[in-house]
């Protein structure tokens, strides 16, 4: 059961954010499946679903801002795209479909909280709380299948991955199209790699 009420006894952003992150994690995000480590979740399964709040460089003493990543990190994409070995414990930054919270929300731009000594627990907490519930999980949770991967990152205008994970999944001559979208799309100093992924793959390019 979420409780109602959150008692900051130490009123800095810093305890603030701590105690905001500890009550996430025991009224939301266990309940969702996920483990904690420091300001970071993951949900186990055949694809890691990772959730890490970001603190803004910036942050003082007596301000700080945070925002919310999320990514689902798949081991046979990670190693088709790279040619070294998959990390033991993946990070949300390894995951080749990944966001921020507030490109999931309108109007589609990056989204911070900014915490005060005067902010109140409650309010940061209901406002994060009800973006990944209403929000966040569902996007993690919909990232389920290769399809499902492509559409994503299609949608966020990344032809190249797209076609990779449409060859992941068998389908041959989609992934063809895709990629030779991707390779007319590409930067001249990204071109080199892409041929590398895509012969490595056996895509036509």
């Amino acid at each position: 059961m979420i409780s109602a009420v959150i008692l900051s006894m130490e009123a800095t952003p810093q305890a603030i954010i701590k105690e905001v992150s500890s009550k996430l994690h025991r009224d939301v995000l266990k309940l969702c499946g996920f483990k904690k480590t420091a300001y970071v979740w993951t949900r186990e399964g055949d694809w890691l679903k990772i959730i890490d709040l970001q603190f803004s460089s910036w942050n003082s003493s007596e301000e700080a801002r945070l925002t919310l990543n999320l990514g689902v990190f798949i081991p046979n994409l990670y190693r088709a795209m790279r040619s070294h070995p998959v990390p033991d414990k993946p990070k949300e930054f390894h995951c080749d479909v990944r966001t921020r919270i507030g490109m999931l929300l309108p109007p589609g731009t990056d989204k911070w909280w900014t915490v005060t000594a005067a902010s109140k627990a409650q309010d940061l907490f209901d406002e994060l709380s009800a973006d990944l519930l209403e929000t966040g999980i569902p996007w993690l949770d919909g990232l389920h299948s290769y399809e499902s991967v492509a559409a994503e990152l299609l949608l966020q205008k990344n032809p190249f991955k797209a076609a990779v994970v449409l060859k992941l999944d068998g389908r041959d001559d989609e992934a063809a199209k895709v990629m030779r979208t991707a390779r007319e799309k590409a930067h001249k100093l990204a071109l080199p790699e892409l041929v590398r992924v895509a012969k490595a793959l056996g895509i036509p390019v």
